[in-house]
């Protein structure tokens, strides 16, 4: 049986590796805050929780533990974006109680 991998680098993705990152620690609370800025150049990003809370992640400013997430982190564990397209707009996050730390690690140019 012939293996068949496929090397394409779909048009929306700009291949160039990136030497260029910057890391964050935020603490999440119950309320719906920014975690990261809305950036253009953005190559990709990863969110460590590193608490016993559960972090959930949302697009818009009312995330909250029940609606408008898109996945929730779990404690003391790594998300990565690792869609086909980088998403550069801002990533909102509500706990599902205090303090919870994550560290936010982004990747630019």
């Amino acid at each position: 049986m012939a293996l068949y991998v496929d090397s394409s680098v779909p048009a929306n993705l700009d291949p160039t590796p990136s030497n260029s990152a910057t890391i964050a620690t935020r603490t999440v609370g119950t309320s719906s805050q920014q975690l990261i800025a809305a950036n253009p150049n953005r190559k990709g990003f990863s969110i460590f929780n590193n608490s016993s809370r559960i972090v959930y992640l949302g697009v818009t400013t009312n995330v909250s533990t029940t609606a408008n997430y898109f996945t929730r982190i779990p404690a003391n564990s790594l998300y990565e974006w690792s869609f086909a397209s980088i998403y550069t707009g801002a990533v909102f996050a509500i706990g599902n109680g205090a303090n919870a730390i994550c560290h936010v690690l982004e990747i630019t140019p």
